[in-house]
């Protein structure tokens, strides 16, 4: 499992959407749709159904206590290199 945090000085401030976080569960299936399951948080899933993310697009830190998370090195960046390879 993977954590990517992009902080709030990366986005819009007024609207929170440089305040973001992605929960990446899985990255062996290839991501078909997403669907919006809760306000400002959207599931990604593969060909199957089956869930390979949750993104938390606005406002992530006042929704999770980011410093509970080990983000090991992780970034925006090397994660959407991955997904657009």
């Amino acid at each position: 499992m993977r954590f990517i945090y992009t902080g709030k000085e990366s986005g819009n401030p007024e609207d929170g959407r440089g305040d973001a976080l992605w929960i990446v569960l899985r990255e062996d299936g290839e991501y078909d749709e997403s669907e919006e399951i809760a306000d400002e948080v959207i599931a990604h899933y593969d060909r199957n159904g089956e869930i390979l993310s949750i993104e938390i697009y606005a406002d992530a830190s006042s929704k999770v206590d980011l410093t509970q998370i080990n983000f090991g090195g992780i970034t925006e960046a090397s994660w959407a290199a991955k997904q657009h390879a």
